[in-house]
């Protein structure tokens, strides 16, 4: 009986561990849009090229002040107005349990800047700040919030994993193929 080469196994391995890692891909980033029309400002959420459903939306005028609160529908739009007295405003973006960086839109002559955004959670240094609040006084019970970074705080353990049960699929077909090799009498 002929023995498959290492070559082949290799490569079988290397499909294996290709197909087991392509089974839980990461979704992209969610993508917004922005569109000035008669004073109000045009907004959509898109997620893998589908609608997102339920964003919450939570605008700010320049001093931190809120101006309108919301959230998309089915399509994934919705609409709030953009503020009057300045140039700009700071829209919140929640999508699921994650809250994305804000980002800051600004009034121009063609519409509003940026038209589209590929959002981000905590990577922007310009919207952290180094002044931390002091504790809220609290009346009556404390609410519990749930966990915001519950899934999006470990973006390795899937990849990391994989890796682990790739390697560990690799040494049993190693030990196997050379038990193997061993009782057919071939050179190892």
């Amino acid at each position: 009986m002929h023995a498959p080469s290492r070559c082949s196994w290799f490569a079988t391995l290397a499909l294996l561990t290709h197909a087991v890692c392509n089974l839980h891909s990461h979704a992209g980033e969610p993508q917004v849009t922005f569109a000035l029309k008669a004073g109000w400002v045009e907004f959509s959420a898109r997620q893998d090229g589908k609608p997102i459903d339920g964003a919450i939306l939570v605008i700010l005028d320049e001093r931190g002040g809120k101006i309108a609160e919301g959230e998309t529908g089915p399509s994934g739009e919705t609409a709030f107005p953009m503020p009057t007295g300045g140039a700009s405003c700071i829209v919140e973006i929640k999508t699921g349990a994650r809250t994305a960086d804000p980002i800051r839109l600004v009034k121009t002559e063609a519409g509003v800047e940026p038209a589209r955004v590929l959002l981000s959670y905590g990577l922007r240094p310009c919207c952290r700040s180094k002044v931390t609040r002091p504790d809220p006084i609290v009346a009556g019970y404390p609410i519990e919030t749930p966990n915001e970074t519950e899934n999006s705080d470990q973006p390795w353990r899937w990849p990391a994993i994989m890796l682990l049960v790739s390697i560990l699929v690799g040494a049993v077909v190693w030990w196997f193929n050379r038990r193997w090799l061993a009782a057919s009498g071939e050179d190892l």
